[in-house]
């Protein structure tokens, strides 16, 4: 379940593994373990989204290359909610030992691969073959000439970038699997027990700075390489008896070295430059040899090509482009005195916006040209092992009392070798081959490259020998038998690839390792009970609210399978659900089914239900999604079913059934706090008798954020626009005269959530009071005081959707087509 940090109070549960940090590293853990049996816990110090309060614990003090504070997020999902996405593994000269430069990995870079080839479809990430640069199967016009001194390194682009919290923040519902935000871990608590360290507790600083401690078996630290670092850094002598944690702290430096003006313009789809490719985006970067590196001892550095093209100068443009951007951001992360700010900035430069549109009218031509005359070049440093980089602690402490991190590392002599050399061999093999002509960056290779990339390895590095590691081959770390390392921190190397493949390749590695030494293992899925549901789609409708709603039938309905565009898994909170390709779906898994739910798309309907058209699926009901689909072709594919029943969950809401008798509505209002079509729903919902047929839309009259409909009933009802389930309201007219509301006032009474032990158990109005199963108190999840029907909605409707299917499973009629379409085909 999710809790904030201030409930650690009262949670007095012990835990099999407390994991420390929701970035791609420790949630990828998470997840790979939470099917384990073992009691998991993740402390993270931010909240669902980023806020600038938290910003004040991302301060780092730099000597030599400037740690940029934005590359440090306080957030669920870590830095994955601002990474760009791209994605690639390190090189097979990054494994090795290379005297006088590095000692290598301690394990093979094919068994990282192996553990992302199996698994790392669940977190987007490609496998190796995606990697494999075919110069063959590239069209002349498009290939890279034959550069003897280089070799070609293919990158991907996620696309979108995956986002672990927005993609797994639903995760938590079950017992067993915790989520703590704004849990700040300070420190670890320790003792020894022989000539071992056994970590007792990780103590950690709720939001007003209070201390608690949680206590677990098994600890991983994964909370970025800084911070994991600080973490220990700050709990004495723990695994550090030979003064190596925080040592070897690698980055990948950038900057722009220089630009090439091609001898024959090039397409923009040329391999050089970011295209597409299946699922991703991708493009080939340009490195040393690995011969030649090995001959030269330098380092694995690489550059890659970004298309460039006259824009001319247009800083007012600039301006106010930044000022909107910023202003986008605060909005994003709920910043509204920011957003405020940003935007007056944005009014005074409001001159700017000539500039916008001729930078803008340029830009068209320019992509119209078609082809592309120069581009920049961009280099990515490969910085080696040194034991004087290091994170070290400061006499600055934050709020928490936490001493500062300071981090200390600089490009060397060997690096900006290496990256000469690189540059010389580009320059020489392009004018070569008659390619292109290379005109380098002025100034100094060390001034230009000084920014921070954001990918921040070593400091607790991975080794067999304890004199000169922190964590063994196992990320263990080597003094302790149930501390463990998750993240960049371990990466003994760091190459120049984006390390997020190989951190989620790790961590995948570390959960087995740490089930199958805690002795759980996953146990062999157990006959399903019941009726069948096929599942068509894995976006967040079906992984939120659709497969913890079926899997909460059980033993009623087991889900019998998922499908959707491409392989994927979805994360219940009892199993993992693996998502096949819809064109595997089989007449075996149709005829062994009782219902299909179908949450796609409104346009990808009909294509999906002509899947069935070839089967007999007259003993099936079909669950659409709202808005209800009208079309023709739809029309014909709804009667191949036995009954279809429209996934409209806002009229199953638990609480609906206080409205009734002398709290009958004859009023309802609707302000900023549904869609349309759902607040219709509820006042249907609200309209109609027990036991008899919802009534039909008399009439609607207004505009689009503000409509009225009224029912054959006499119920009148108001919505208005947008939906905003953090600040919109609902009330009620009842028969008997006191109004009703979603929040407390002094001229109404509210529906009011009734609370036991972080969850809801049922609402209340007045004396009245409807209870909650069990289940459907677990379905929506921790509940505070603070929270209304509103505000909690989404998760409200979950357990409405287990009433709903729990009814068509029985054979009622839900939810009818002729009501959601009717929904739907208003035209306000």
């Amino acid at each position: 379940m999710k809790f904030a940090g201030t409930d650690l109070a009262y949670r007095n549960k012990d835990y099999d593994v407390c994991i420390v940090g929701s970035g791609p590293a420790g949630f990828t853990a998470a997840l790979e373990l939470k099917d384990s049996g073992l009691t998991v816990c993740i402390l993270e110090s931010g909240g669902e989204i980023a806020t600038p309060t938290d910003d004040d614990l991302k301060v780092v003090e730099s000597d030599g290359l400037r740690i940029r504070e934005d590359s440090r997020e306080r957030v669920l999902g870590g830095t994955s909610l601002t990474w760009s996405g791209f994605i690639a593994p390190l090189d097979a000269i990054d494994f090795e030992s290379r005297p006088g430069i590095h000692e290598g990995w301690p394990i093979s870079r094919s068994e990282i691969q192996s553990h992302i080839d199996n698994l790392g479809y669940r977190y987007m990430m490609p496998s190796a073959d995606a990697f494999e640069y075919e110069r063959e199967t590239v069209g002349e016009s498009c290939r890279i000439p034959s550069l003897p001194s280089l070799d070609f390194k293919v990158f991907r682009t996620q696309i979108p970038p995956f986002r672990y919290g927005k993609t797994f923040r639903h995760t938590f519902l079950p017992e067993n699997f915790d989520l703590f935000l704004g849990a700040t871990v300070v420190k670890l608590a320790w003792h020894h027990e022989g000539a071992r360290e056994v970590v007792n507790a990780a103590v950690v600083a709720d939001a007003s700075g209070r201390h608690y401690e949680v206590r677990a078996k098994t600890f991983v630290l994964a909370a970025s390489a800084i911070e994991s670092v600080r973490i220990l850094l700050n709990s004495g002598r723990l695994g550090n008896a030979h003064d190596q944690v925080g040592r070897y702290f690698m980055n990948h430096p950038k900057g722009n070295v220089g630009s090439v003006t091609f001898s024959k313009a090039i397409a923009p789809s040329h391999e050089l430059f970011e295209r597409k490719h299946q699922s991703f985006n991708g493009y080939v970067g340009l490195r040393l040899n690995e011969s030649v590196q090995r001959e030269q001892g330098d380092l694995n550095s690489y550059i890659r090509l970004e298309v460039t093209r006259d824009e001319g100068d247009y800083p007012k443009a600039k301006e106010l482009s930044k000022a909107f951007r910023s202003t986008l951001k605060a909005i994003g992360r709920g910043d509204y005195r920011g957003a405020g700010s940003s935007g007056i900035s944005m009014v005074r430069r409001a001159g700017g916006l000539g500039q916008i549109i001729a930078r803008a009218a340029k830009r068209m031509r320019n992509r119209n040209a078609g082809l592309v005359k120069t581009a920049r070049l961009r280099c990515f440093v490969e910085m080696e092992p040194a034991p004087d980089h290091r994170i070290t602690l400061t006499d600055r402490r934050d709020r928490f009392g936490v001493p500062l991190p300071k981090v200390s590392h600089a490009i060397s002599e060997l690096a900006l070798r290496s990256v000469e050399r690189l540059i010389s061999k580009i320059e020489s093999e392009f004018a070569q081959t008659n390619f292109g002509r290379v005109y380098r960056a002025q100034g100094s290779l060390a001034d230009i490259l000084g920014v921070d990339s954001s990918h921040h390895l070593g400091g607790a590095r991975m080794g067999e020998d304890p004199k000169s590691s922190v964590v063994d081959p196992s990320l263990r770390v080597h003094s302790s038998d149930n501390l463990f390392i998750a993240g960049g921190a371990v990466f003994p190397t760091g190459g120049n690839a984006n390390p997020t493949l190989t951190i989620v390749g790790l961590s995948i590695r570390l959960a087995k390792f740490i089930r199958d030494r805690m002795g759980h293992h996953v146990a062999a899925a157990a006959q399903p009970h019941g009726a069948g549901v096929l599942i068509i789609g894995a976006g967040r409708r079906v992984s939120e609210d659709v497969v913890p709603a079926v899997e909460s039938l059980a033993p009623s309905a087991h889900i019998k399978g998922i499908y959707a565009t491409k392989r994927n898994v979805v994360f219940g909170p009892t199993a993992a659900h693996e998502v096949l390709p819809l064109n595997e779906l089989s007449e075996e898994a149709i005829k062994s089914s009782r219902l299909v739910y179908v949450a796609v798309p409104p346009q990808k309907l009909q294509s999906v239900l002509a899947k069935f058209l070839d089967h007999n699926c007259e003993h099936l009901s079909l669950v659409v999604e709202t808005p209800a689909v009208d079309a023709k072709a739809v029309r014909g594919a709804y009667a191949h079913f036995g009954k279809v029943v429209v996934a409209e969950d806002s009229a199953y809401l638990p609480w609906l059934d206080l409205l009734t008798d002398e709290n009958k509505v004859i009023r309802a209002d609707f302000d900023r706090s549904g869609y349309r079509y759902h607040a219709t729903a509820i006042a249907r919902a609200l309209a109609g008798d027990s036991g008899q047929e919802r009534p039909r839309i008399a009439s609607t009259r207004g505009k689009k954020n503000d409509i009225e409909v009224r029912f054959d009933s006499g119920l009148a009802v108001r919505i208005r626009g947008p939906r905003d389930y953090d600040n919109g309201r609902m009330s009620f007219q009842t028969l008997s005269g006191p109004t009703v509301s979603s929040h407390p006032g002094d001229n109404h009474t509210q529906i009011r959530p009734m609370i036991s032990g972080n969850l809801c158990v049922g609402f209340g109005l007045g004396d009245d009071v409807v209870h909650l199963s069990e289940t459907e108190s677990r379905l929506i999840g921790r509940f505070t005081e603070r929270d209304t029907i509103v505000s909690r909605m989404l998760d409200i409707k979950r357990a409405a959707l287990y009433r709903l299917l729990q009814g068509a499973l029985a054979g009622q009629p839900g939810y009818t087509l002729a009501e959601g379409l009717e929904d739907a085909s208003l035209r306000w």
